[in-house]
């Protein structure tokens, strides 16, 4: 029977192969953007690419010339804010840096020299950065699916069928960000583009993470130079730079096949974590030169704050006939027989394998690369945190987040954002905000 079904899914797929997508209207916004480059051994061994790095130098130059210079010399915390991609684990973002805000002195986040993020965490960046974190724990409580995204297949007990797969090939993708457009189109208005603008006059810098599909680059798409020129148009264009700023955000989120790809300046962007979980190698390596140039010792660098949006791990599977042969601590469930496999099944599994492993390079990669790195991530006790609802479409009712997730599935069937378990989530970063303590970090 799955061989049947996967040789009519993939019979299907060769004869929906020619019906090519049309691209949607050109977007000209003429982006400030830079390829975001991994040093290879040799380049290392060469002293580096600081020198070489457009984008290193770009921001190099912003901290020269603002006052966010002050915030990576001597006696001047923090550093950089990194905030991961996730999906909808960006809810433990959202609740992690509002509980970071609300607890920190006059209740606002430092003022970080640069931000950076990716997918989900390129939706939280814009808030981090002008210290609305409010907005975001807004943005993230949702109470249906198609708040965020508008679905073009239905799951059945969290599975998608054949018909799902067809229907994706055709449409091009499970669903369309439209729904997310407008939320980041209300929460990013007048006051929020200028505060961006005028972070820029200071020297900080904010990008996004996407990946350019025709020449496989990742590349940091820079919004606070988009929100100056939004800041600048006056009787111009200003809505145009808005959207402009907004399709960034929403191109560091499209996922391959989760939604279609975007289209900025004649080039085609996905989801950012195609490439890297996190990033900010460029900005490392430009604080690193500014500091050389005051002379300031390794042991007064900044601090590296690196908020992931995942629990780094791939959750087992039990993959026996017998279910009760797997426990909670194995799912190996010894010599009991396998269950049949299904392709589509293998695929998608193989996939979050892949980007499992993309995003614990990238961990590695910026935890290490010169700064003191100070980490935060969901951890596996986040199934057993419990959380009441209160709000009558949602609950009401105590649950823990594992068995939230659980009810979602029972009663929607969402394809990506489970609403219950993102609200949990914002409770459980805001607890794992308040016991580590980082605004304690951030003003030593």
């Amino acid at each position: 029977m799955y061989l049947v079904r996967t040789l009519w899914l993939l019979a299907c797929g060769a004869l929906l192969a020619g019906c090519a997508i049309k691209p949607p209207p050109r977007l000209s916004c003429n982006f400030r953007s830079f390829d975001v480059r991994i040093d290879d051994s040799a380049t290392r061994r060469a002293g580096g690419l600081a020198a070489l790095d457009p984008y290193t130098e770009a921001v190099r130059q912003s901290l020269e010339a603002g006052a966010a210079r002050a915030a990576i010399l001597p006696g001047r915390p923090p550093g950089f804010l990194s905030l991961s991609g996730g999906s909808l684990n960006g809810a433990y973002g959202a609740g992690y840096l509002d509980e970071w805000r609300l607890r920190s002195p006059s209740q606002r986040l430092p003022v970080f020299p640069s931000v950076t993020g990716i997918s989900t965490g390129a939706i939280l960046a814009t808030f981090a950065f002008t210290n609305r974190t409010e907005a975001a724990v807004r943005g993230y409580s949702i109470v249906r699916e198609d708040q965020l995204l508008k679905t073009f297949v239905k799951p059945k007990q969290g599975k998608l069928g054949i018909g799902a797969y067809v229907k994706m090939l055709r449409r091009g993708a499970l669903g369309d960000l439209a729904p997310l457009r407008t939320r980041l189109d209300d929460a990013i208005d007048d006051s929020v583009l200028r505060d961006v603008a005028a972070g820029a006059a200071d020297g900080r810098s904010l990008f996004v993470g996407v990946v350019d599909v025709d020449t496989g680059e990742a590349v940091a798409m820079d919004l606070t130079d988009m929100a100056q020129r939004y800041a600048a148009a006056q009787n111009g264009r200003p809505d145009h730079w808005k959207r402009c700023y907004i399709e960034a955000i929403v191109a560091s989120s499209s996922a391959p096949m989760a939604a279609a790809p975007v289209y900025i300046d004649n080039r085609m962007y996905i989801d950012g974590g195609a490439r890297f979980g996190m990033f900010n190698e460029g900005q490392i390596r430009a604080a690193t030169l500014v500091r050389g140039s005051a002379r300031a010792s390794r042991r007064q660098e900044p601090d590296n704050f690196l908020l992931i949006n995942g629990e780094q791990r791939i959750a087992q599977r039990c993959g026996k006939r017998n279910a009760a042969a797997c426990t909670k601590d194995s799912q190996t469930g010894g010599d009991v027989e396998p269950t049949d496999w299904r392709l589509t099944d293998l695929a998608l599994r193989s996939e979050s394998i892949l980007a499992n492993q993309v995003y614990r390079f990238s961990e590695d990669k910026v935890a290490g690369n010169g700064a003191i790195a100070r980490t935060t991530k969901i951890e596996r006790d986040v199934d057993e945190h419990p959380f009441t609802i209160a709000d009558k479409p949602l609950g009401p009712g105590q649950h823990t987040c594992g068995e939230w997730k659980k009810i979602d599935v029972d009663f929607d069937d969402p394809v990506q954002f489970k609403p219950r378990y993102m609200h949990c989530l914002i409770n459980y970063g805001r607890k794992r905000a308040s016991e580590e303590g980082w605004w304690n970090v951030a003003t030593q």
